[in-house]
């Protein structure tokens, strides 16, 4: 299973992003190894947004209805993994 997930570190956000192995292969390329499946990369909100910007991961909609990238505070920090297995 493929999968790249959202965890703030500051406020807790949870959800996942992508299950498209171009985002997956991105985490890989800019993140760190945790084991030989699993990649993870650090952002600031205002990296994560200009991420999800250049990825086409903008409209994701949480279960609220509302946009995650909305939810998404500048100063915070996430941590997104990625997960190819």
């Amino acid at each position: 299973m493929r999968k790249v997930s959202l965890y703030g570190i500051d406020d807790k956000l949870m959800c996942d992003l992508s299950r498209d192995v171009d985002v997956i292969v991105k985490i890989m390329e800019i993140g760190e190894a945790i084991d030989a499946i699993t990649f993870k990369k650090i952002f600031t909100g205002i990296e994560l947004k200009s991420f999800m910007k250049e990825n086409k991961l903008q409209d994701i909609v949480l279960e609220n209805n509302e946009l995650l990238i909305d939810k998404i505070v500048d100063d915070n920090k996430y941590e997104v993994k990625a997960y190819d297995w």
